[in-house]
This record gives C-alpha cells, sequence and structure tokens, in this order.
C-alpha cells in the first residue's frame, strides 16, 4: 500500500495501521476484537464496556419449540458521532446505523478473509462500514 495511505489508528495505546486518518477506536461489542494488520501484526481492540445493541421483538410461538423471526427494532446504546472516532459494532447493529460513516463491524464473512483458529473468527483483515 502506498504510504500516502498509511496512517495510524490509537487504540488505547496501541497503534494501528488503516486508512481512515488518525482516529480513536470504540469497541462496542462485548467481544475482544482483533485486527490483523497488512504487516501481519495483531492489534487487540478490547471492549469499552458498553455495548450497542438492536432492539428484538420476540416472534411467535408456532409450536413448541419453533417461533417466527423476531422483529428488529432501534438502536439503542450508540453515541452520537464524535470527530475522529470510529465505533466497531455487531454486523447486525452496523446494517441498522444507515448513514453513520463513523460505524465500522468486523468483516468476518468469506470475502473478507478472517483468520480463523480452531474453525472459529480469531482475527478480522478488515472492517465494513455500515450502509450509506
Amino acid at each position: 500500500m502506498d504510504n500516502k495511505y498509511m496512517i495510524r489508528l490509537q487504540v488505547n495505546k496501541e497503534v494501528m495501521v488503516g486508512c481512515l486518518g488518525d482516529k480513536k477506536i470504540v469497541n462496542l461489542t462485548p467481544h475482544m476484537i482483533r485486527f490483523q494488520q497488512s504487516n501481519r501484526e495483531v492489534v487487540e481492540v478490547p471492549s469499552c464496556g458498553e455495548i450497542a445493541r438492536v432492539e428484538t421483538i420476540p416472534g411467535e410461538e408456532i409450536s413448541p419449540g419453533f417461533y417466527t423471526a423476531p422483529l428488529f427494532g432501534e438502536v439503542i446504546n450508540l453515541p452520537s458521532r464524535e470527530d475522529n472516532v470510529i465505533l466497531i459494532v455487531s454486523s447486525l447493529v452496523a446494517g441498522r446505523c444507515i448513514g453513520r460513516d463513523d460505524v465500522f463491524s468486523p468483516g468476518t464473512g468469506p470475502s473478507d478473509q478472517p483468520i480463523r483458529r480452531d474453525g472459529q473468527v480469531w482475527a478480522c483483515t478488515r472492517f465494513v462500514r455500515a450502509p450509506q
């Protein structure tokens, strides 16, 4: 990657190389997020303790153990936009944050080429922006 596109993302005391300018990253998931940079170094982004979620209305029971799909409501616990801050959320939350160019989710799909260990996603290699 051309150096003019390389930047530093501040994650607590760690520095993450990316392409969005100098930004603070806030992890609003309940999980540690690991990001493997192009140089193969892994940066860990701990949960900030606040979790962004989507309100969910349970589905109706069709028969014992079988339910209709839940209904999804508003995103809750998502901070307002702040200069130089990137918010990391689940893909479900990101999908409901249309127009928020500061909201991203870890890329965990096959085309995102996440790093797997024991069959589970261990680290992502990119973040996916909320729909614009």
